[in-house]
């Protein structure tokens, strides 16, 4: 009988302990969902932020040819 209860209680801590290891696991889960999402929203801005430096880069380059034009009218 001793034994049966001494196995019931190795069991008993071994679920306790798995318990616990499975908290924890879900802990550093959302963290890191957590980590994610914010790599992510970042990556949006920088995409955001290159599509706007693109678009002002070709309207620099247009406004730079125009202006190329514009002074090759006064050479002969």
């Amino acid at each position: 009988m001793e034994d049966v209860s001494a196995t019931a209680q190795q069991v008993s801590a071994s679920v306790q302990e798995t318990s616990h290891i499975a908290n924890d696991i879900a802990i550093l889960a959302q963290g890191n969902a957590a980590t994610s999402e914010e790599v992510a929203a970042s990556a949006e801005e920088q995409l955001a932020s290159m599509e706007e430096i693109s678009a002002s880069a070709q309207s620099l380059s247009s406004m730079a040819q125009e202006l190329k034009d514009v002074i090759s009218q006064f050479k002969y």
